[in-house]
Protein backbone atom coordinates (compact mmCIF):
# COMPACT_ATOMS: atom_id res chain seq x y z
CA UNK A 1 0.00 0.00 0.00
CA UNK A 2 3.21 2.18 0.98
CA UNK A 3 3.81 1.90 -2.98
CA UNK A 4 0.70 2.32 -4.53
CA UNK A 5 -0.69 4.67 -2.52
CA UNK A 6 1.82 7.30 -1.47
CA UNK A 7 5.30 6.60 -3.75
CA UNK A 8 3.66 5.94 -7.11
CA UNK A 9 1.29 8.65 -6.10
CA UNK A 10 3.57 11.63 -5.55
CA UNK A 11 6.20 9.92 -8.44
CA UNK A 12 9.07 9.08 -6.48
CA UNK A 13 10.73 7.15 -8.41
CA UNK A 14 11.30 6.24 -12.34
CA UNK A 15 9.29 2.45 -12.36
CA UNK A 16 12.01 1.88 -15.18
CA UNK A 17 14.72 2.58 -12.64
CA UNK A 18 13.68 1.14 -9.55
CA UNK A 19 16.85 -0.63 -8.98
CA UNK A 20 18.33 3.16 -8.01
CA UNK A 21 15.42 3.98 -5.61
CA UNK A 22 17.58 3.51 -2.17
CA UNK A 23 15.02 2.53 0.93
CA UNK A 24 16.05 2.16 4.44
CA UNK A 25 13.30 0.23 6.58
CA UNK A 26 14.59 1.89 9.92
CA UNK A 27 13.69 -1.22 12.39
CA UNK A 28 13.08 -3.96 9.88
CA UNK A 29 12.02 -6.66 12.46
CA UNK A 30 12.33 -10.25 10.80
CA UNK A 31 12.18 -8.32 7.21
CA UNK A 32 9.09 -9.05 5.63
CA UNK A 33 7.99 -5.21 4.81
CA UNK A 34 11.53 -4.38 3.14
CA UNK A 35 11.44 -7.54 1.11
CA UNK A 36 8.39 -6.84 -0.29
CA UNK A 37 10.17 -3.71 -1.55
CA UNK A 38 13.54 -5.87 -2.90
CA UNK A 39 11.40 -8.35 -4.64
CA UNK A 40 9.31 -5.50 -6.21
CA UNK A 41 13.43 -4.46 -7.52
CA UNK A 42 14.36 -1.07 -5.12
CA UNK A 43 17.53 -0.90 -3.60
CA UNK A 44 16.51 -1.79 -0.04
CA UNK A 45 18.09 -2.35 3.42
CA UNK A 46 16.92 -2.92 6.59
CA UNK A 47 18.26 -2.38 10.63
CA UNK A 48 17.14 -3.69 13.73
CA UNK A 49 18.60 -3.80 17.34
CA UNK A 50 17.14 -7.79 17.66
CA UNK A 51 19.57 -10.51 17.16
CA UNK A 52 16.98 -13.15 16.70
CA UNK A 53 15.08 -10.64 14.09
CA UNK A 54 17.82 -9.76 11.90
CA UNK A 55 19.04 -13.74 11.57
CA UNK A 56 15.55 -14.36 10.12
CA UNK A 57 15.84 -11.27 7.68
CA UNK A 58 19.00 -12.01 7.07
CA UNK A 59 17.89 -15.15 5.31
CA UNK A 60 14.85 -13.54 3.69
CA UNK A 61 17.54 -11.54 1.69
CA UNK A 62 19.80 -14.30 0.40
CA UNK A 63 22.61 -13.28 -1.03
CA UNK A 64 22.11 -10.10 -0.07
CA UNK A 65 22.11 -9.96 3.59
CA UNK A 66 25.01 -7.36 3.71
CA UNK A 67 21.59 -5.06 3.33
CA UNK A 68 20.54 -6.18 6.88
CA UNK A 69 22.15 -5.10 9.76
CA UNK A 70 22.33 -5.04 13.60
CA UNK A 71 22.57 -2.18 15.02
CA UNK A 72 22.86 -0.08 18.66
CA UNK A 73 19.25 0.96 20.36
CA UNK A 74 21.51 4.13 21.15
CA UNK A 75 20.95 6.85 18.60
CA UNK A 76 23.38 8.66 17.22
CA UNK A 77 23.24 11.95 14.50
CA UNK A 78 26.28 10.98 12.87
CA UNK A 79 24.60 7.12 12.31
CA UNK A 80 25.89 6.04 8.84
CA UNK A 81 24.89 1.96 9.06
CA UNK A 82 25.42 1.66 5.03
CA UNK A 83 27.30 4.44 3.50
CA UNK A 84 24.53 5.07 1.70
CA UNK A 85 21.98 7.83 0.70
CA UNK A 86 18.67 7.24 0.82
CA UNK A 87 15.48 8.13 -1.18
CA UNK A 88 13.33 6.76 1.91
CA UNK A 89 13.41 5.95 5.09
CA UNK A 90 10.25 3.89 6.90
CA UNK A 91 9.81 2.80 10.45
CA UNK A 92 6.75 1.50 11.03
CA UNK A 93 5.66 0.99 14.89
CA UNK A 94 9.23 1.90 16.14
CA UNK A 95 9.90 5.40 17.06
CA UNK A 96 7.73 5.58 19.61
CA UNK A 97 9.59 3.06 21.55
CA UNK A 98 12.62 5.59 22.24
CA UNK A 99 12.67 8.76 24.19
CA UNK A 100 12.04 12.43 23.19
CA UNK A 101 15.75 12.96 23.52
CA UNK A 102 16.31 9.93 21.52
CA UNK A 103 13.62 10.45 18.96
CA UNK A 104 15.52 14.24 18.09
CA UNK A 105 19.10 12.49 17.33
CA UNK A 106 17.40 9.83 15.58
CA UNK A 107 15.75 12.39 13.01
CA UNK A 108 19.21 13.83 12.67
CA UNK A 109 20.47 10.89 11.86
CA UNK A 110 17.89 10.47 8.98
CA UNK A 111 18.25 13.99 8.05
CA UNK A 112 22.25 12.80 7.40
CA UNK A 113 21.71 9.37 5.75
CA UNK A 114 19.20 10.84 2.89
CA UNK A 115 19.79 12.07 -0.06
CA UNK A 116 18.85 15.74 -0.50
CA UNK A 117 14.87 16.08 -1.19
CA UNK A 118 14.91 12.76 0.42
CA UNK A 119 11.60 11.53 2.40
CA UNK A 120 10.71 9.99 5.21
CA UNK A 121 7.68 7.79 6.28
CA UNK A 122 7.20 7.05 9.85
CA UNK A 123 4.19 5.90 12.22
CA UNK A 124 3.55 6.71 15.82
CA UNK A 125 1.24 5.63 18.07
CA UNK A 126 -1.33 7.96 19.78
CA UNK A 127 -2.83 8.69 23.03
CA UNK A 128 -5.90 7.13 21.18
CA UNK A 129 -4.47 3.87 21.82
CA UNK A 130 -5.14 1.25 24.47
CA UNK A 131 -1.91 0.84 25.41
CA UNK A 132 -2.27 4.89 26.83
CA UNK A 133 -4.88 3.23 29.30
CA UNK A 134 -2.18 0.83 30.60
CA UNK A 135 0.17 3.51 32.02
CA UNK A 136 0.72 2.63 35.29
CA UNK A 137 0.42 5.97 37.24
CA UNK A 138 -0.55 9.09 34.47
CA UNK A 139 0.28 12.02 37.59
CA UNK A 140 3.81 10.47 37.25
CA UNK A 141 5.68 13.11 35.53
CA UNK A 142 7.37 11.15 32.60
CA UNK A 143 11.25 11.13 31.86
CA UNK A 144 12.53 12.49 28.62
CA UNK A 145 8.80 11.90 27.08
CA UNK A 146 8.46 8.12 27.89
CA UNK A 147 5.26 6.68 29.79
CA UNK A 148 5.75 3.39 31.24
CA UNK A 149 3.02 0.95 30.81
CA UNK A 150 2.54 -2.39 31.86
CA UNK A 151 0.68 -4.71 29.66
CA UNK A 152 1.68 -9.04 29.25
CA UNK A 153 1.33 -9.62 25.36
CA UNK A 154 2.38 -13.44 25.11
CA UNK A 155 2.43 -13.60 21.52
CA UNK A 156 4.98 -10.58 21.57
CA UNK A 157 6.88 -12.25 24.69
CA UNK A 158 7.14 -15.56 22.11
CA UNK A 159 8.27 -13.88 19.31
CA UNK A 160 11.25 -11.98 21.16
CA UNK A 161 12.06 -14.92 23.42
CA UNK A 162 11.53 -12.64 26.36
CA UNK A 163 9.00 -11.81 28.92
CA UNK A 164 8.19 -8.57 28.83
CA UNK A 165 5.16 -7.25 30.91
CA UNK A 166 6.30 -3.00 31.34
CA UNK A 167 7.08 -0.97 28.36
CA UNK A 168 8.12 2.36 27.62
CA UNK A 169 6.09 4.59 24.95
CA UNK A 170 6.75 7.77 23.93
CA UNK A 171 2.81 8.67 22.74
CA UNK A 172 1.80 11.14 20.75
CA UNK A 173 -0.77 13.63 21.81
CA UNK A 174 -2.22 15.20 18.15
CA UNK A 175 -1.09 16.12 14.92
CA UNK A 176 -0.01 19.09 16.00
CA UNK A 177 2.36 17.60 18.47
CA UNK A 178 3.28 14.81 15.32
CA UNK A 179 4.81 17.69 13.65
CA UNK A 180 6.72 19.32 16.32
CA UNK A 181 8.87 15.97 16.30
CA UNK A 182 9.31 15.22 12.56
CA UNK A 183 9.52 18.92 12.43
CA UNK A 184 12.85 18.53 9.88
CA UNK A 185 10.79 17.28 7.45
CA UNK A 186 7.98 18.99 5.80
CA UNK A 187 4.00 16.74 6.44
CA UNK A 188 3.38 15.94 2.52
CA UNK A 189 0.64 13.48 4.14
CA UNK A 190 -0.29 13.06 7.86
CA UNK A 191 -3.15 9.92 7.92
CA UNK A 192 -4.13 7.68 10.37
CA UNK A 193 -5.13 4.11 11.54
CA UNK A 194 -6.40 2.06 13.50
CA UNK A 195 -5.81 -1.95 14.02
CA UNK A 196 -9.21 -2.43 16.29
CA UNK A 197 -10.65 -5.96 17.29
CA UNK A 198 -13.25 -4.60 19.42
CA UNK A 199 -14.45 -1.50 20.76
CA UNK A 200 -12.02 -1.53 23.70
CA UNK A 201 -8.61 -2.50 21.97
CA UNK A 202 -7.75 0.70 20.20
CA UNK A 203 -4.32 0.49 18.55
CA UNK A 204 -4.48 4.18 17.12
CA UNK A 205 -1.59 5.35 15.01
CA UNK A 206 -0.45 8.47 13.20
CA UNK A 207 1.24 8.17 9.72
CA UNK A 208 4.08 11.02 8.24
CA UNK A 209 5.25 10.66 5.10
CA UNK A 210 7.26 14.23 5.03
CA UNK A 211 10.40 15.45 2.87
CA UNK A 212 12.88 16.97 4.11
CA UNK A 213 13.46 20.76 4.40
Amino acid sequence: RLDGRVLKKYKLYDQEKKDNFKILDFGCGQGSHIKYFKDSGFDSYGVDISEHSVEIAKKKFGNESNKIKLISPEAKEDDNYFNVKFDLIISSQVLYYISASQLEKRIKSFKNMLKPGGHIFVTMMTTKSWYYTWIIDKNLKTEDGMHVVEHTDNIYNERVKKNINKHFINFTQDKKDLISKFHLFKPIEIGEYDLTYNENESEHHYMFFGKLK
